[in-house]
């Protein structure tokens, strides 16, 4: 069980390493100004996408709840100060006087001893960097995201025209059977059979065109930007360079330090035992 959860680790791991490294160093070929790259269409993706934008907020408003929990342990200050008019009148004083009265005061708290607001402190600790994991996690998610999205959109492009050239060969073999009936070469046989093909091609770019309007979709839903069309990638100008390390244990030890689902899983531990901690002090004081 063990080695099967550090073997997914390491694979997803491997993966985003290898997806960004795709992502940052494939260039766009000779494009247009309008084509859309995969570089800009990450940031475009990260500035739009509703899940990372949750993740990041949520990561923003955890780090106030840290600085809210610390407050519980600083010193308190309270400062009041008061003014009044007063008068006296009566018997021993034949004249109604008038006189004003004054205070002010500090008042200085400081907890000695807060288990209770300890723990607070170091559960919002461990809350804003377990969101924080959450947080990278969603980043590496949408660079998969994107990546697949901008790759399958150019597949769906070439899909498109790999059928267009079918349709036009079907085409082609269809008018040629047909010219050799008429001539009296052909058979009705080959002539239908080429009709068939033809038939299929035509509904096979059907099916081609409607898989590029999806992937358009995908991208647009992931962008924002509507009807972007990608840049097409310059395999030459693209060098893949090898892992650095090259030994195994080596991203084993980096999949175990720095995933984000173990890093989340480890601030999940450390919240569970500040509010034992917590529940632990409820208990003797009750």
């Amino acid at each position: 069980m063990h080695h099967s959860r550090r073997s997914s680790c390491m694979k997803k791991t491997l993966q985003c390493i290898l997806l960004c490294s795709v992502l940052f160093h494939a260039h766009a070929g000779e494009a247009a100004a309008e084509k859309l790259d995969l570089l800009t269409a990450w940031k475009k993706a990260s500035s739009y996408d509703a899940r990372l934008r949750v993740a990041r907020a949520d990561h923003e408003m955890q780090q106030e709840e840290i600085a809210k929990a610390r407050a519980a342990l600083r010193p308190a200050v309270q400062v009041q100060s008061s003014l009044g008019r007063n008068m006296t009148s009566g018997n021993a004083f034949p004249d109604t006087r008038y006189y004003n009265t004054a205070s002010n005061s500090i008042t200085l708290k400081q907890q000695l001893f807060d288990p209770g607001s300890e723990a607070s402190y170091y559960k919002a600790h461990a809350v804003a960097l377990q969101s924080g994991e959450q947080f990278k996690n969603e980043t590496l998610d949408l660079i998969v995201r994107t990546t697949e999205v901008y790759f399958n959109l150019l597949f769906a492009q070439e899909g498109v025209r790999l059928s267009q050239a079918k349709v036009a060969a079907a085409a082609e073999r269809l008018k040629q059977q047909e010219t050799a009936l008429h001539n009296g070469l052909g058979t009705v046989t080959a002539v239908d059979e080429a009709r068939a093909d033809f038939d299929v091609a035509r509904a096979e770019q059907t099916t081609a065109r409607n898989a590029l309007d999806l992937q358009r979709y995908e991208l647009e839903r992931l962008t924002g930007i509507a009807a972007a069309e990608p840049a097409a990638l310059s395999v030459e100008d693209f060098t893949p360079k090898s892992p650095n390390p090259k030994d195994i244990e080596s991203w084993i030890s980096l999949a175990l330090e720095e995933s984000p689902d173990i890093g989340a899983a480890r601030q999940a531990m450390e919240i569970a035992r500040q509010e034992l901690k917590k529940t632990g002090l409820r208990n003797i004081l009750l």
